[in-house]
């Protein structure tokens, strides 16, 4: 007796989410929302997110990767979320979002990379050329 089985499709990924590369698939999927909300895309008339299950089937990953995705959104104050209301945009002028102020570490952390830096050369730095002493002193 043969078994069939079923293979199941994955969901075609949005164009500018991949799922090979070394950023993680939330932090595109969250850029990705985060983009295509300022193009009015995701969102209905109100302001209204797509839910969670929806985004799950548009971008073809899992819930729990959307909500690792929309969390930051929500905690940046771009989205307001209230249970059994749904996920909201706070405003719908992109330019209004407040969100929160990162620094360069921050972002390069949060987009999945080690920020760092290497001392090229070390010595005093009192000491200048002629030419560069004299510009120094004509101000």
């Amino acid at each position: 007796m043969a078994v069939q089985t079923r293979k199941k499709k994955a969901a075609p990924l949005g164009s500018d989410v991949t799922a090979e590369g070394s950023t993680p698939l939330h932090i595109q999927i969250r850029e990705s929302i985060r983009s295509q909300v300022r193009n009015g895309k995701l969102i209905d008339e109100a302001g209204r997110l797509m839910t969670e299950a929806e985004l799950g089937r548009h971008f073809g990953v899992s819930r729990i990767t959307i909500r690792n995705a929309i969390a930051p959104l929500v905690n940046e104050g771009m989205f307001d979320r209230s249970r059994g209301r749904g996920t909201f945009l706070r405003s719908n002028q992109p330019e209004n979002w407040v969100g929160h102020l990162m620094g360069f570490s921050e972002t390069i952390r949060d987009a999945g990379y080690q920020a760092g830096a290497t001392i090229l050369q070390q010595g005093m730095t009192n000491r200048h050329d002629a030419a560069v002493r004299e510009q120094l002193r004509e101000r």
